[in-house]
């Protein structure tokens, strides 16, 4: 980053950046999208405090023709709701912000698992093929902080019956409690199965449905 940028005033019709909100294991990723070139970022908690570079991709950006900033920043597991404050140096070396981003730890992990369920609803059931027919939910469960309620149909298109999920874990979404169950047996000559799912905030997916025939006979 440039030292000693120039501040430039804002201007209402000014891209504010915006940021993806990813939990793991480890913690948060925070990703920032940012509609201009830049040639730094910079961020921290809060209104106090300095503000901490971002650093630089090992990576280069044709439309400055310097090494790309770090758009990621990592925030532990138990880090509280607070606001980010980013700011970045553009093209022509004005420094732009600081600009607010609101961090709901709660919100963005329900809207992160609903993403993902989202777009792997394809795996939302698999079927094996284990001394009779299994159905595991497994992907469901991993998932599940974003979910309200799980309704299944067996050999129906519509989902009549509650699939009882474990709680939600806040300081560890991605872990599956112990003894948790994870799949159910099927009679042996169910056809299909389908799935509703009821998000946190209410709204209900699609219908999926599962055909038995995709099994596996490991």
């Amino acid at each position: 980053m440039r030292p000693n940028p120039r501040v430039a005033p804002q201007s209402d019709s000014l891209n504010a950046p915006i940021a993806a909100f990813s939990r793991h294991n480890g913690g948060w990723t925070v990703t920032f999208s940012i509609a201009d070139p830049t040639l730094g970022i910079s961020w921290r908690m809060g209104e106090g405090g300095e503000f901490r570079e971002t650093g630089f991709l090992d990576t280069l950006d044709s439309r400055t023709r310097k090494r790309m900033p770090n758009p990621s920043i990592e925030l532990p597991p138990d880090a509280p709701a607070s606001t980010i404050e980013i700011r970045y140096v553009d093209a022509s070396g004005e420094m732009q912000g600081p600009f607010p981003i609101k961090f709901d730890p709660d919100a963005a992990l329900i809207r992160d698992q609903r993403k993902i369920l989202d777009m792997t609803a394809t795996s939302w059931l698999s079927f094996r093929e284990f001394n009779g027919l299994l159905v595991y939910y497994t992907h469901l469960v991993s998932y599940r902080c974003a979910i309200r309620e799980v309704k299944i149909g067996i050999d129906t298109a519509v989902p009549d019956r509650v699939l009882k999920m474990p709680p939600c874990d806040l300081k560890d979404p991605s872990a599956i409690p112990y003894g948790a169950p994870l799949y159910m047996k099927l009679a042996p000559t169910t056809q299909f199965m389908s799935v509703e799912l009821t998000y946190r905030d209410g709204s209900v997916s699609e219908i999926k449905t599962f055909r038995t025939a995709n099994r596996s006979n490991n």
